[in-house]
C-alpha cells in the first residue's frame, strides 16, 4: 500500500505494488503513457498513433488513475523505477 516516506517527504509504494499496478494497464494505456512520459503532449501522441485527442485523454486519465499518479513527473518517476527494478 501507499505509505508516507519520512526521509523523502513524498509518497512511496513497494516495487511489488508498482509492478502490480503497471500490469493492470491495457496495451494501449502503456503505449500512450510511455509517449507522455517521453515528453509528448496529447496532440502529438494523437497524431503519432492516428487516434483522436479525446481518445488519448481518456486512455491517459485511466492509466494515471490505475497507477495512482496525478502528474507527468510522477508518471516518469514511477515508470523509471519500474524499469530499474526490471533490470535488477
Amino acid at each position: 500500500m501507499i505509505k508516507q516516506s519520512q526521509s523523502h517527504r513524498g509518497w512511496t509504494i513497494s516495487a511489488e505494488e508498482e509492478k502490480k499496478r503497471y500490469q493492470t494497464l491495457t496495451a494501449r494505456e502503456k503505449q500512450i503513457l510511455s509517449l507522455i512520459a517521453k515528453g509528448l503532449i496529447n496532440k502529438e501522441v494523437s497524431e503519432r498513433l492516428g487516434l483522436s485527442p479525446r481518445t488519448i485523454e481518456v486512455h491517459r486519465q485511466k492509466g494515471l488513475h490505475k497507477l495512482g499518479v496525478q502528474t507527468v513527473s510522477e508518471l516518469v518517476r514511477l515508470l523509471s523505477h519500474i524499469e530499474e527494478n526490471a533490470l535488477s
